[in-house]
């Protein structure tokens, strides 16, 4: 336990914040690209999401249509 306290105390906060800004602009990078390359069907199923009460009114390209009885 003693050594992690002085790594913080030999550590300034300016140090934290700059490893932490780093961090995030990656993961916000990531998840952007991650995002635009998404199929636009992807995308418009994901945008319908919320207007549907029903999980089975969802348009799901992937699954196969249901048979009517």
């Amino acid at each position: 336990m003693g050594k992690f306290k002085e790594i913080f105390e030999s550590t300034s906060a300016d140090a934290f914040s700059s490893i932490a800004l780093v961090i995030f602009v990656a993961v916000f990078l990531l998840v952007t690209v991650w995002v635009l390359t998404r199929k636009k069907k992807t995308v418009d199923r994901w945008a319908s999401m919320p207007l549907h009460d029903d999980p089975d009114d969802i348009v799901d390209d992937r699954s196969q249509p249901k048979p009517q009885d």
